[in-house]
Order: structure tokens, then sequence, then C-alpha cells
């Protein structure tokens, strides 16, 4: 599986959208706090602690994403030969013919029914075994091995997993603990179906969890779940002192302000009469210019250029124009929840008399988001199962063929 590229939601010009800006405008109004860099940075934090908990405090029919991936299937082929030491690099496992996978660092490869972990790939035809843990002596060649792959890592900001489905044998994998994955990994030996599987952070990633299969894969099958994920990342404030052109969807601003990957996805509003930087439609500090439009940055090629998702009615010159992230939620049902979050988060970084209050409020102000959430009022489904899947529960028929009757 490649690794994850995190999605940008498209945005539809008639939906409502509250930026990080308004964010930060919105909690410095409510405290009536001066825009200070002290008062601005308290703002920020608060804002950014909040975001980070929203999705922790419910689940939100928002953050549910599809996730599918396939698993790579074993490699058998031809013989290796392992070189401890003394050699032209330590713990080098040399492939007679063939090639290893680029990623092998992610697999591991069995010798003499021993599992060892790969440290880094060297070659197409080398990799270099774990200090800590390889056959601890030379390996005559044309001796037999098995590669294989037992940990998929999940996107970006993935919070939650719920049940992981075998859409090629059509039923549901046992959920492990990491203890039970690791026995069932031991038990077999060698790889074959997955039935169950654990999810935890293996360490090749940073701050990322992983899919760990027991017994690992040996050929490739297709896995979906349905994951909880984390917001978008909020990474710029706002940017309101450049102005902009527009051709069509083609942008370009007055200044270089851009940056190539942190502002794809970022709000970009326009004031269409002036030069003017435009706030939102409640004002800012230095009053209230509100924008005339506004459009997501879909992609820049440099810090002056950049497209738009969709072209503005008109094309403009040189008008006013200001960059903020947007707050990645669902506006009707969870934006009054955040920003009581927020609120909170805000009395209790200086200090306030009322963080209780404010907890209470937040508590509250959840229940009835929550009540929000809930988008579908149809009643119970009539008696049919809504999940075609088998549960396997150890039929002796194989899951190719149930699947194909």
């Amino acid at each position: 599986m490649a690794d994850y590229n995190p999605t940008r939601p498209q945005y539809d010009v008639h939906s409502e959208l509250w930026t990080f800006q308004d964010a930060v405008d919105h909690l410095l109004d409510c405290e009536g706090m001066d825009n200070t860099e002290l008062n601005v940075r308290h703002a920020k934090r608060a804002i950014l602690r909040a975001y980070r908990d929203l999705p922790n405090n419910h689940s939100w029919n928002y953050y549910k994403r599809r996730f599918g991936f396939a698993t790579a299937a074993q490699q058998t082929s031809s013989t290796i030969t392992y070189d401890h030491t003394g050699g032209a690099s330590e713990r080098l496992l040399t492939l007679a013919s063939g090639s290893w996978p680029t990623d092998a660092s992610l697999y591991r490869v069995i010798i003499s029914d021993r599992h060892y972990p790969i440290q880094t790939y060297e070659s197409t035809s080398t990799l270099t075994l774990n200090q800590n843990d390889n056959p601890g002596a030379d390996v005559a060649a044309g001796t037999s091995y098995t590669l294989y792959r037992s940990s998929y890592v999940l996107p970006v900001g993935t919070r939650r997993m719920h049940r992981l489905f075998d859409v090629t044998g059509d039923y549901p994998l046992y959920k492990f603990s990491s203890e039970e994955q690791n026995a069932t990994t031991s038990y077999y030996d060698s790889p074959s179906t997955p039935i169950g599987y654990d999810i935890r952070s293996t360490g090749d990633y940073f701050n990322q969890m992983s899919v760990v299969f027991g017994p690992p894969p040996s050929s490739s099958k297709n896995y979906e779940a349905i994951l909880e994920m984390s917001p978008r990342p909020l990474l710029t404030q706002e940017i309101n002192s450049a102005t902009a052109s527009t051709v069509g969807t083609a942008l370009t601003m007055g200044t270089s302000v851009l940056d190539t990957v942190r502002h794809v996805g970022s709000v970009i509003r326009f004031n269409t009469s002036g030069t003017t930087a435009p706030t939102s439609i409640i004002g800012g500090p230095g009053g209230l210019q509100a924008y005339d439009e506004q459009r997501i940055i879909t992609a820049v090629s440099s810090g002056t250029g950049a497209t738009l998702d969709s072209a503005l009615p008109s094309n403009i010159s040189t008008k006013g124009a200001t960059i903020s992230d947007p707050l990645d939620l669902e506006y009707h049902s969870m934006l009054t929840y955040f920003l009581r979050l927020a609120e909170a988060e805000l009395a209790r970084l200086v200090k306030a008399q009322d963080v209780q209050e404010r907890d209470v409020t937040a508590a509250m102000t959840l229940q009835m988001a929550a009540a929000a959430d809930l988008k579908d009022v149809t009643s119970s489904h009539t008696g049919v199962s809504p999940i075609p899947f088998h549960l396997r529960d150890w039929s002796a028929v194989p899951d190719e063929t149930i699947s194909s009757s």
C-alpha cells in the first residue's frame, strides 16, 4: 500500500464555512481582548486544543471515512544467503535472483522457522537485518526463505477504526489484543489467511497506527473499514497583507506569500471592489470589510501562483485578499460546540474564574450537538440483515466458495 496522502475536501460555494481566523476573532471578541500578540497566541492555543479534542468527545458522522487497502503477497522465489559479519556490510541478506520490494523495511523474513525484521533496503538483491534480531551466524547459499508483510499503516490522523472486513472472502476479522496477534503469528509459523488483526504503533512511522494481521497474509487480498479521522490540520491563521488577481481559476498574488504545500486546501477571501483586506461578515479588529467571494486553493505552483476550485463570477485585478485555513467540521451540528469548547480552553489558559462554568456549558452544548449529529431518522430495518458478510466462526467451507454461491 502506498503512503497515505491526506485528502483535501471539496467546497461548495453555497456551504457555510468558518476559518481559523474567524475562530480567533470570535474568542478575542467573546473575552473582550485586544488584538495583541499574546492574546492572539492564547486564542490560537485554545482553538488548537479544542480542535484536537473535538473528535475525541463524540463519534461524529462527519469524520467517518471509508478506508480500503490491499495486502502484499508473500515472496518465496529463489533462495538467500546471509552474511552475518565481515562481508560487504554487516548482517547482509542477499537474494540469489529476482528482487526485493523497495519497502522491504516494513517486512519480515522467515529463515528456518524464525521471523526476523528487516532494518533497511539496500538494493534490489540485498537487505540488512536488524542488529538485535538476526540469525547470529552465516546462513549458507541456497537456503529457502519467506518474506512477508503483516503491518499496514493507517492514514494520517486516524482516531479509531471500526470492524475490518475481508472483501475477498466476505467476512469480518476478529479484533485481537497485541499479545493475541503476536501469539497467532508465532503459532502459524508461516503466512496464511488472516483471521484477526490488532491496531497499534509498530515504530515505523511517527504518530501513526497500523493494522497488524495475525497470521500474516500469504496472498494479496482487499480489506475495508470505516475510520474515524482527525480534522484537517490548522496551519495558517491569516495572511492579509496581499492583493490578488484572477483569470478563471488561475490565481496570482501581488506578493510572494503562498507555500506550495501548506496552503493547498486553504480558504482565500476576496474584496472584489478594493484593496482593503476582506474580513468575515462580522468584521475584524480593523473594522468591517466583509468578503465578497471565497474559494479553496486547490494547487500552489509558486509563492505567487495558485489554482482555485472554481472561478469567480468575474475576474479581478489587484484586489484585497486574505488567506486562512478552514475549520474542518460540519457547520450545522458541530460549530457551536466547538466554539464553547474553545472558550473553555481559553478561560483555562488565562486562568479565568469561570472555567468550571465554561466546562459545564460546553458539556451541555455537546449533548445538543450529538443529537444534531443524528443525520438519518429512518426507523430500524425490517428484519433484513444489513451486512451481507458471513461470520467465519470456523466453517470448513472456504471463504471464496461461500462468496461465489
